[in-house]
């Protein structure tokens, strides 16, 4: 389970807090879905330091550093494009 969830979310399916709670892994990885999903690049790199020895351990640290860190990029720059939370567009585009 530990490989499969940060695969899953390379490809777009977020674990539900049930199944990381189910499988113990819902210290490790909630913040990492939060992160995600709401392109918070503070949380991802200080969940992704918190838990370092474990993904190291577990043989995923740098699929998640690489890979989900680009997810995160991506979607940050959505929430700045679309303009956060109240939905309007950047200046820049007119």
């Amino acid at each position: 389970m530990t490989h499969l969830v940060p695969v899953n979310m390379m490809l777009g399916r977020m674990p539900l807090p049930q199944a990381l709670a189910q499988h113990g892994l819902e210290d490790e990885y909630a913040g990492i879905v939060v992160a995600v999903k709401k392109g918070d690049l503070r949380r991802f790199e200080d969940t992704l330091l918190r838990h370092r020895q474990y993904f190291l351990g577990a043989g995923v640290y740098i699929l998640i550093q690489q890979n989900l860190r680009n997810l995160v990029m991506r979607a940050l720059f959505r929430r700045v494009y679309v303009g956060g939370p109240a939905g309007r567009r950047c200046s820049c585009h007119g």
